[in-house]
């Protein structure tokens, strides 16, 4: 199960990196979540418009993690004036440090946000907290009037870039084979993936866990990967110039 920045690790850290995600042979996913950016709305911000005049600390994880990425890559694209701070272990501390005040700000998947802090958005008038943007390939069913980060970027360079942080909700919770595996595996696995995620027991079990079913088949990751990699070097170059503010 590769993680889900398996495609934008290999992009902006290829002499760190030890593998190749387009030798990878992809079974499939369970699902997918987009990255939902989000802001406590006691801050006085309304609008992606306020936080280009505006400084808010935001929580992170690491360098490595959608924490990080997401908000840089919009101080990158959108001129956000996000001060991060990383080093909160998970997504709890993370959470708990918004939560408090200690932070005003956050980047996790759609997904995690509904298991785990619902409240926090389900009601328009009070919510603690105000989304503004999310990071995916296709917009969240509940979440249509929220825009995509590809969709407000202004350039085709800037798009790419936040066309590679999508790849993360692409891949989700899949599964892949590694390089050199026999080819004689590879559709009967496919299939056997395919038809277990589609089940009625996988799927109420999934359910028991709060946890969406939103399967993809491998080609299709596949294609997405291999298309992903293959980005132009003007656009990963820039992509790095917003995240890390210099060559890596």
């Amino acid at each position: 199960m590769p993680p889900e920045m398996t495609v934008v690790s290999q992009l902006l850290r290829p002499k760190k990196i030890k593998f190749d995600a387009r030798k990878f042979t992809w079974l499939g996913r369970v699902f997918g979540a987009n990255q939902v950016f989000a802001v406590r709305s006691d801050t006085g911000v309304k609008s992606l418009d306020d936080l280009k005049k505006k400084s808010l600390v935001v929580a992170s994880t690491g360098t490595g993690s959608p924490t990080f990425l997401v908000p840089a890559m919009m101080n990158g694209i959108l001129k956000t004036k996000f001060r991060i701070v990383t080093g909160y272990k998970g997504s709890a501390k993370t959470s708990l440090s918004v939560e408090q005040g200690e932070t005003f700000g956050m980047s996790n998947s759609w997904v995690s946000w509904k298991k785990n802090r619902p409240h926090w958005f389900n009601k328009p008038s009070k919510n603690f907290l105000l989304s503004l943007v999310q990071v995916g390939y296709t917009k969240e069913p509940d979440l249509q009037n929220l825009p995509l980060l590809t969709e407000l970027a202004t350039n085709a360079d800037d798009k790419a870039a936040a066309a590679m942080l999508s790849t993360a909700a692409v891949l989700g919770r899949g599964l892949a084979f590694p390089p050199r595996v026999p080819a004689g595996l590879i559709k009967p696995i496919q299939d056997a993936f395919w038809k277990t995620v589609n089940s009625a027991s996988f799927k109420a079990d999934a359910k028991k866990r709060r946890l969406p079913v939103t399967p993809m088949k491998g080609p299709a990751i596949q294609k997405i990967v291999n298309d992903s990699l293959g980005m132009s070097k003007t656009a990963v170059a820039k992509a790095r110039k917003h995240i890390f503010g210099r060559k890596k």
